[in-house]
């Protein structure tokens, strides 16, 4: 089991994900697991996170669920 876990919440983040899940890849410390949370993005976020990093959980909202 992971010591750390990464929570990464989407929402419309699919500009942001290659610099950000990329980072994770690149990091020294390599001792965590990923969970990204999507909060109903509708512009291919989570899709698009799932294919540049496999490995991470999903926990997928059906609509966003922010303040």
């Amino acid at each position: 089991m992971e010591r750390v876990q990464i929570q990464i919440v989407l929402w419309q983040s699919h500009r942001f994900l290659e610099r950000l899940l990329g980072s994770l890849r690149v990091q020294t410390f390599q001792d965590f697991s990923v969970l990204l949370i999507d909060n109903g993005s509708s512009d291919g976020s989570l899709e698009y996170a799932r294919q540049l990093l496999p490995s991470a959980s999903i926990l997928k909202n059906a609509r966003n669920l922010g303040p």
